[in-house]
């Protein structure tokens, strides 16, 4: 009995988590069940172990086919209160994500969307989406167009998109009046000088210039001096205990032609200015960032008071820490590499931009999902793509079910008559039909297709059985005979023939190999399920390439 209910409890824990369980996490199942199995914890641990290795040597299909034989009622761990918390004072709600367009989103960015956009749902707020493109050094133009499509991918409608390099002369504007009341300055000292005089808490020599020669220094900004001669500063707290929030610059020069605005302006706003300007100009009413953005979120008050606007009500979340051994995220280094011809593009299934993920048939409501069951809590989070993946496989297992054959290889199996296969598209869905396979032997054998990997180990007398179809024994190296007997463990995928197909892996390889032939009618950007390999989404015809999700 014990060890009736140790296998249901790992078969779930694996079921519930990609395939492989986790010994410590049946023994806690076991525990919720009977509570005095914890005194006997270190007696179980050594069979569960064992159990659980078992259980991770199977195939998902075989998972799940046998956790349905078990009816054993586990407890399940009480539900979180659903929903994001309230917004203070909602009354009316404007948001905005604000990316740079340095290249595609990725995982990282879908916390701040899906966060800003649910709220602006709850509310019947507004969503800004707003460039901040004012560093003509890290554009990547096409970002203009893909970004919007990403965003309303994910689900959430975009009632305005700003650019900033639309708004230069507002940011002149108001740079010119903060410079006329004294509230900045432009500074012409080094970096290296202005550095080592606020690291003693010391005002640079420009710092008490009259508003009159910061004007004219401003002018000169246009025309005079080159990039690195001069930066405008904002007066803060010389001595504050922060370094980085003393007298932090705010407006530089830039010679780089924008790819919008070509040569016609060097003279740009960074990025707290800008920020502080377009959101009182936008309306916006809460702001959701990351909590590395504490620092700017403070350095903006300064120029909020100077201004004499009032502040977005301000929430900071935590960020997503992926491995990076497991997916890069930087851009930098994404664009290098796409370069070098290391990775195909941007939605190269090796990366975790959402290009990508929507490449590989990631659902958009499991990113949501996920994102949501994250909330808004200030703590950063380790992250792993597995845990979407998870996700994921709630939404699509309901996906038709198909073969895939790798590396073809013909077998014989001996046979006087014909022969007729009959396999449902998914087991659970039996009103969905079946395809049908029939075999008449020629020379008294079927020939059938098996993959090379199924055939390595065959030997005389080695039985296996050939799914929805018949249980083998083979007689040689390619030709078997078919024998009765109950369902064999060993299951092994096959087709009589079947259209050339292609996998795009996660690590950068390719599978090739023959599937159903009805995949061929498939419409493009369909997800099915290839037994025994995992999910796919077609990606394009002629020939067919699919790209791996997830098992």
């Amino acid at each position: 009995m014990i060890d009736d209910t140790i296998r249901a409890a790992a078969l779930r824990n694996a079921v519930q988590h990609e395939g492989r369980g986790n010994p410590k996490a049946v023994l806690g199942q076991l525990i919720a069940l009977d509570p005095a199995m914890k005194k006997k914890a270190g007696e179980l641990l050594p069979k569960i172990e064992k159990i659980v290795a078992e259980v991770n040597s199977l195939d998902s299909d075989s998972q799940h086919e046998a956790l349905s034989g078990y009816d054993i009622k586990f407890k399940t761990a009480e539900k979180k209160k659903e929903g994001l918390p309230e917004l203070e004072n909602p009354k009316k709600v404007v948001m905005r994500f604000a990316p740079a367009p340095s290249g595609p989103l990725h995982i990282g960015h879908a916390r701040t969307i899906v966060l800003n956009g649910e709220y602006v749902k709850k509310y019947g707020g507004k969503f800004i989406l707003r460039f901040e493109d004012t560093d003509p050094n890290n554009i990547f133009p096409e970002s203009y167009d893909w970004i919007p499509e990403e965003i309303e991918w994910l689900g959430y409608h975009i009632d305005k998109i700003a650019l900033q390099s639309d708004n230069i002369m507002s940011y002149y504007k108001h740079t010119k009046r903060i410079l006329e009341q004294g509230s900045a300055y432009v500074c012409t000292c080094t970096s290296e000088k202005f550095k080592k005089l606020a690291d003693a808490k010391k005002p640079c020599p420009c710092r008490d210039l009259a508003p009159e020669k910061n004007l004219e220094r401003w002018d000169w900004m246009f025309n005079k001096y080159k990039p690195g001669d001069a930066v405008i500063r904002i007066k803060t707290d010389i001595a504050h205990k922060n370094p980085a929030m003393r007298d932090w610059p705010a407006v530089r020069i830039v010679d780089t032609p924008h790819p919008r605005t070509g040569t016609k302006y060097r003279v740009w706003p960074l990025y707290n200015l800008s920020n502080v300007i377009d959101d009182h100009e936008l309306g916006v009413t809460h702001v959701l960032r990351g909590k590395d953005h504490e620092v700017n979120t403070r350095r903006q008050k300064y120029l909020f008071d100077y201004l004499g606007w009032k502040q977005p009500l301000t929430i900071h979340h935590g960020r997503l820490k992926l491995d990076e051994s497991e997916v890069v995220l930087s851009k930098t280094k994404t664009r290098q590499m796409i370069s070098e011809g290391k990775y195909t593009g941007w939605d190269d299934p090796r990366l975790a931009t959402l290009r990508a993920l929507r490449r590989r048939g990631i659902q958009p409501s499991a990113i949501q999902t996920l994102m949501l069951s994250l909330g808004v809590r200030p703590v950063d989070i380790a992250f792993s793509l597995t845990t979407l993946y998870t996700t994921n496989r709630k939404l699509v297992e309901n996906s038709d079910r198909y073969f895939f054959v790798p590396d073809p290889r013909l077998i014989n199996i001996a046979a006087e008559r014909s022969k007729t296969a009959k396999i449902p598209y998914h087991p659970d869905h039996p009103e969905r039909g079946s395809r049908v396979f029939k075999f008449e032997p020629i020379d008294g054998y079927i020939k059938l297709n098996v993959s090379s990997e199924d055939l390595r180990e065959t030997k005389r007398g080695k039985k296996i059985r050939l799914m929805d179809l018949a249980n083998i024994e083979f007689i040689g190296k390619t030709k078997a005979r078919e024998i009765g007997g109950e369902m064999l463990p060993r299951k092994v995928q096959w087709l009589p023939e079947g259209e050339e197909c292609f996998i795009r892996m996660p690590d950068g390889k390719t599978l090739q190999g023959i599937c159903d032939p009805e995949a061929a009618g498939l419409d493009q950007g369909t997800v099915i399920q290839f037994m025994r390999v995992g999910f796919v989404r077609l990606d394009s015809k002629n020939p067919l390439v699919f790209f791996f999700s997830h098992q």
